[in-house]
């Protein structure tokens, strides 16, 4: 089972029968030589090619495939985008999602790590920064989601509500 990042595939036959044709989606096409067609999204598929010989023998072959043309939806609940944080301990709760779902990772002061699971990292104190999530699939899809938030000491918040 192969799996496919678009739905425009081709059909590479040899078959030395008079008639040919191939059953795909409820259809069935004659076929006089190599052909282009438009799989179905999203979804695995089956394809049937048919041949026959001059006394009537039917001979038949099928492949089994796979179209994603969907990149993984990633979204982050912790840190919260535009929050002033008095901790620098802070959680990374997220969400990756797709049918073929490959590596998730997230980018923090250039530096990029692995996620298997939400995980708490520490954030650097006294300055605006942004935290990157990105998934990939196992067709070469990518998504991405940035969150941008403060961490501000106990002290720099005391200033910053006393004036």
């Amino acid at each position: 089972n192969t799996t496919y990042n678009t739905t425009t595939l081709n059909l590479n036959y040899t078959s030395s029968g008079i008639n040919t044709w191939y059953q795909y989606n409820g259809s069935n096409i004659t076929l006089t030589g190599n052909i282009t067609f438009i799989a179905l999204d999203n979804q695995q598929s089956t394809l049937l090619l048919w041949a026959n010989d001059s006394v009537g023998n039917i001979i038949s072959q099928s492949v089994t495939f796979t179209v994603d043309t969907i990149s993984p939806e990633v979204s982050i609940t912790s840190p919260i985008s535009d929050y002033d944080y008095n901790v620098t301990s802070i959680s990374l709760n997220y969400t990756a999602s797709d049918s073929n779902l490959n590596t998730t990772w997230y980018e923090y002061n250039g530096i990029n790590k692995t996620l298997t699971g939400n995980i708490t990292f520490i954030a650097l104190i006294n300055t605006q920064s942004t935290l990157t999530l990105w998934a990939n699939d196992s067709v070469g899809h990518i998504n991405s989601t940035s969150v941008t938030f403060d961490v501000r000491s106990e002290e720099h918040t005391s200033e910053l509500q006393s004036h």
